[in-house]
């Protein structure tokens, strides 16, 4: 495929002309794609919305910019300077994510957690919530990793194939969460393939997808927050806290989450911290 980029000012245009007839069918999902893929899926998108006419590939459309990121990796790779990927057979942690509509669950290592929609994610269609749920299980048990290749197996097949597929054309949501995670996987030089799994296979991590322990998603009222905040400053950290109800850009769960800067906050010191701390009640007495 060849491209041609025009800029006009801050206005850009494309004129794509690719070689069909010569790339013949797209290949089948294999582990470990390069990262571009992922990018030419999402301009594929762009371009097969832009034309109107399907094959008409010598239309000119204007490039929204939304697209920008992804074109400027493109002309970083064209210019020299690829993100070369760790290349290594094994998979270093095998992770098992399964999404219900109430809640994500993740399994890995003998090691479990788990968390609930917010509102705004609450009424998604199973499949992105599949995918929430697998970016989440990433983020819970690899956010160190780096340089490694990880197995991911979830239950559902529309799912993993827009995981090993890095993205399509017919869904533009799924796509735009794909590209999330796989921008997530590159910064980090992590290969990440997804693998199928039965449901009743898939026994932990549907488990804590349904949990309904909601006791760790207490809060103190925002008004009450705001108070102390106006009587005492903005805290740096919240120590009890999950990404559903924090008071603080970085806090510390109770158990593995997506977002959390620590776990447990009674194995970190809290002296480096002006934090903020609302425990569950029953572990007040804990020293």
């Amino acid at each position: 495929m060849s491209v041609k980029l025009q800029h006009f000012d801050v206005t850009f245009s494309w004129e794509l002309f690719p070689r069909v007839q010569e790339l013949g069918p797209r290949p089948e999902p294999r582990p470990g794609p390069s990262p571009s893929e992922t990018l030419s899926e999402t301009i594929e998108v762009r371009q097969v919305a832009g034309t109107g006419v399907s094959g008409n590939y010598d239309k000119v459309m204007p490039v929204p910019a939304s697209l920008d990121q992804h074109i400027t990796w493109w002309l970083n790779i064209l210019n020299g300077h690829p993100k070369l990927f760790f290349k290594q057979t094994d998979f270093v942690i095998e992770i098992f994510t399964d999404a219900s509509p109430t809640g994500w669950g993740a399994f890995a290592k003998g090691e479990k957690t788990h968390g609930f929609w917010p509102k705004s994610k609450s009424k998604e269609h199973i499949n992105v919530l599949e995918l929430w749920a697998a970016f989440y299980g990433l983020k819970s048990f690899a956010n160190e990793m780096c340089n490694c290749r990880i197995l991911l197996r979830l239950d559902n097949t529309t799912a993993v194939s827009n995981l090993n597929r890095m993205g399509g054309v017919k869904y533009e949501h799924l796509n735009r969460i794909t590209n999330m995670i796989w921008d997530w996987c590159e910064n980090r030089n992590i290969m990440l393939f997804a693998s199928y799994i039965n449901t009743r296979d898939n026994i932990e991590a549907d488990k804590e997808s349904r949990s309904m322990n909601i006791e760790t998603e207490f809060e103190l009222n925002s008004l009450a927050f705001n108070e102390i905040v106006d009587t005492f400053g903005l805290p740096q950290i919240d120590l009890f806290a999950s990404n559903l109800n924090t008071k603080c850009a970085t806090y510390v769960s109770w158990h593995r989450d997506p977002d959390c800067y620590a776990v447990d906050a009674f194995t970190i010191s809290s002296r480096q911290f002006f934090f903020y701390a609302f425990p569950p009640f029953s572990l007040i007495p804990r020293e």
